[in-house]
This record gives structure tokens, C-alpha cells and sequence, in this order.
């Protein structure tokens, strides 16, 4: 298939590959109005992401994840700031921890049994509009980070957002806690 899930990527040599095979193709079979046109296509996925964590005086260490899609760009310089761990993200929990100028760590609610309504983009949006200058979604129980999307095409989301596995959520969720 061509699109997200098939490493098609517009503008890559494999998308231009497969554009070409699908004119040929069209024009093999006897249609005659088959043309190229370019247009702008936004890609929501990141080109390069890298996350690391410090504590203290230890060294930093670099923490897996994945880029959440259609998603604010860092600025060069990185992001530097406190963790705040909201829980399961919902108003309550941003109630009972301050997020502003910080980092908001939510549990992925998407995967948690817990009967909750709330979405990941509700929580996203709250961390967002309480001040938080990143969110890190993190699954509560599957050891590898969720794919996913922070905004859609033509809204991206206005601040960096990733996604985390259990055992990076686990060490996460400590570094918060310990204040």
C-alpha cells in the first residue's frame, strides 16, 4: 500500500519510484490524460528525534521513543525541563500538579483498562494549554512506544510531543516523583 504505514513517504525516492510505476501503469492501460503535477505535501513524520535524560550530576542517558505525527518542531537548542508526571491525564490530575514551564508525562490511556473517557489528545491539549513546554505520552503497560499522531494535517500540534515505552515510562515516572 502506499501511504504512512507502507514507508512510502512523500518526497522520498521510494514515493517518486512508486509515482512512476502508477503513471506507466495508467498509461500502459490505455488512458490517455495521465499526468504529473506537483503540489506541497506535509509530511507529519519527523525526520530525526533524539531524546536524553539527566539527573543531577549523573550522567545523561538517551531514552528510546517515537515522534508523535504532526507535532511542533524542537528549536535547535533542545528542550531542557522539570518532569511533571499527571498521571492518566485527566483534568483532576492537572489540577493536582502544576505543569507550566515543565515537561508533562501522561499514561497512554488508550491501553489502560481503567474505564476512563478521556482521550490522549484531551490530555495532550490540557498540558498544552496549563503551559507545559513538551509531553511525553507513556505506555502504562506495552514495552515499546506508540505511533501515533499529536495534531493532523494542516494543525500540528503547538508543542514537541513523543510517546515512550513501559520501562522508559517506568524510569520517567520515578525521576518526577523523587522531586
Amino acid at each position: 500500500g502506499y501511504g504512512n504505514l507502507s514507508g512510502i513517504h512523500p518526497g522520498s525516492p521510494r514515493a517518486d519510484r512508486a509515482a512512476a510505476y502508477i503513471f506507466k501503469y495508467l498509461k500502459k492501460h490505455g488512458l490517455t490524460n495521465v499526468r504529473m503535477e506537483p503540489f506541497e505535501m506535509v509530511d507529519g513524520f519527523a525526520k530525526e528525534s533524539k531524546m536524553t535524560a539527566q539527573v543531577g550530576s549523573s550522567p545523561p542517558i538517551e531514552i528510546g521513543h517515537v515522534a508523535l505525527k504532526y507535532n511542533a518542531t524542537t528549536p535547535p537548542q533542545g528542550i531542557e525541563g522539570e518532569l511533571a508526571y499527571v498521571g492518566l491525564g485527566n483534568k483532576s490530575d492537572f489540577d493536582a500538579v502544576d505543569v507550566n514551564g515543565k515537561i508533562a508525562l501522561i499514561d497512554n490511556l488508550k491501553y489502560i483498562d481503567t474505564g476512563q473517557t478521556v482521550t490522549i489528545f484531551a490530555g495532550l491539549a490540557t498540558a498544552r494549554d496549563r503551559g507545559a513546554i513538551a509531553v511525553i505520552i507513556a505506555e502504562a503497560r506495552t514495552p515499546v512506544p506508540r505511533a501515533g499522531n499529536a495534531g493532523r494535517v494542516g494543525t500540528p500540534f503547538s508543542i514537541p510531543a513523543i510517546s515512550v515505552g513501559k520501562p522508559e515510562r517506568d524510569y520517567l515516572r520515578s525521576v518526577a516523583l523523587s522531586g
